[in-house]
């Protein structure tokens, strides 16, 4: 009886994390970064599939926007490595439109240099994006994210943003 109990309810803990990552937010509207913090931009494009001006996703939110087609994907070099911090989010994509995509970091799996695609938790203002949760006791670090329509509707990339690690105490 005790097992199932807990079965259950690590069932249920894994449905709702799955659920957070496919239910990915919409991006927000073409707006602005609406935190403060010194941030650093999407520098090189370094991979897309079945994406229109994919430059338009560079630098500072511009107004000009990468459309990532649907099935369509896209892989940015950031300007700096991206930091996991106990602040809200970690990054931000600002995006329009209602398609929905998934986010993703390319990570250093081990002390070979091994690395591997972890799925980007959604943060908590719009568009933004954690690279783990608090249950993570070591310091996970990115430099390239990968944005990938999955959707049937297109999504439009302004700009992708990140926070390095002066600013973790935050």
């Amino acid at each position: 009886m005790r097992k199932s109990v807990v079965l259950v309810a690590a069932g249920l803990c894994l449905f709702g994390a799955a659920g957070l990552l496919a239910s990915r937010s919409k991006a927000p509207a073409g707006g602005a970064f609406q935190d403060d913090r010194a941030r650093f931009y999407g520098k090189q494009v370094v991979d897309h599939i079945s994406v229109v001006d994919p430059g338009n996703a560079l630098g500072e939110p511009d107004g000009r926007f990468a459309e990532i087609r649907p099935g369509g994907e896209m892989t940015v070099l950031m300007a700096d490595r991206i930091y996991y911090s106990d602040a809200s989010d970690d990054g931000a994509v600002v995006a329009r439109g209602d398609g929905r995509y998934g986010l993703a970091g390319l990570f250093r799996m081990d002390e070979d240099g091994q690395s591997a695609w972890q799925p980007l938790p959604q943060g908590r203002t719009p568009g933004g994006f954690k690279l783990g949760t608090s249950m993570f006791n070591v310091v996970q670090s990115t430099d390239t994210l990968k944005i990938a329509n999955d959707d049937t509707r297109s999504v439009f990339v302004d700009a992708v943003s990140g926070y390095g690690k002066g600013e973790r105490a935050r």
